[in-house]
């Protein structure tokens, strides 16, 4: 058997990103369209994949440690099965044998921090899911390194607050996403640009749709999210003094909602649930 073919299903097309088309042709760094759906790498090269080796058990179900090889020999997947379900953190590899991407699998679905790399190693892109589903802060690289794009996301959209750079990394677009479309105001500047040549774009949000942004004392943001109808809606951080998540979750009609999930001091997710 071939791993995670029968996985696919959860959370499949979670990072195709709709994003209006001024947007796109403003910033010099184009949006990532996809970061492997589900874990249709693995259909992907399937047919190179010699073989697999592992242990079943008395059923003829994979069990155990097990490990793929492509035809030239290399390591394509390792992780373990119980039952003939994929359980525990599996890694993926590229045939030049650095790290695809690698992540933990419960009950089938992606969850915690997964990793992302280009195929020279350096890093492509991070975040954690729940559920299955991309949530919370997640960044992304360009092939040579350089952050090419930040933000959070909501049931596998994306929502709230993002940002993508230019090569050198100054600034090239932020605003605002809601269930995944951009809404409300966007600057947009040009590379090479100072910050007072932005332009402004503006993209009309639902009714009664409002943006919130608190600060701390010394200016970093202590909380945003968006306000419907004077009530907290959708998602919202809350952040440490340095600007780091503490909490993000979901609120509906002011009440909290949803999937939260809490972070430690550097930032990792230390907790997730509803």
């Amino acid at each position: 058997m071939l791993p995670l073919s029968r996985t696919s299903a959860p959370g499949r097309s979670s990072l195709r990103f709709s994003v209006p088309l001024a947007l796109s042709l403003a910033a010099s760094c184009a949006v990532v369209d996809s970061i492997k759906d589900g874990f249709q790498v693995v259909a992907k090269f399937a047919g190179g994949i010699a073989k697999g080796t592992g242990a079943v058990d008395g059923d003829g179900k994979q069990v155990g440690d097990w490990e793929y090889l492509s035809e030239g020999g290399r390591v394509r997947a390792r992780g373990r099965y119980q039952d003939d379900i994929q359980v525990g953190v599996w890694t993926y590899y590229f045939e030049n044998g650095q790290k695809e991407y690698e992540g933990l699998l419960e009950n089938e679905r992606r969850e915690g921090r997964y990793q992302y790399w280009h195929s020279s190693g350096l890093p492509r892109a991070t975040g954690a899911f729940v559920d299955g589903r991309e949530f919370g802060d997640w960044m992304f690289w360009d092939t040579k390194g350089r952050v090419s794009q930040r933000g959070a996301f909501a049931n596998g959209l994306r929502q709230a607050r993002w940002a993508s750079y230019h090569p050198e990394g100054s600034l090239a677009a932020e605003g605002c996403y809601w269930d995944g479309e951009a809404v409300g105001r966007w600057r947009i500047i040009p590379a090479g640009a100072s910050g007072s040549e932005a332009k402004v774009s503006w993209t009309a949000m639902p009714d009664g749709l409002e943006w919130v942004s608190e600060p701390w004392e010394e200016g970093s943001v202590r909380r945003e999210g968006f306000l419907l109808n004077g009530r907290q809606q959708g998602l919202w951080r809350l952040n440490n003094r340095n600007g780091e998540p503490r909490l993000i979750g979901e609120f509906a009609d002011g009440t909290p909602h949803g999937e939260w999930a809490a972070f430690g001091d550097d930032a990792q997710l230390v907790a997730a649930g509803r």
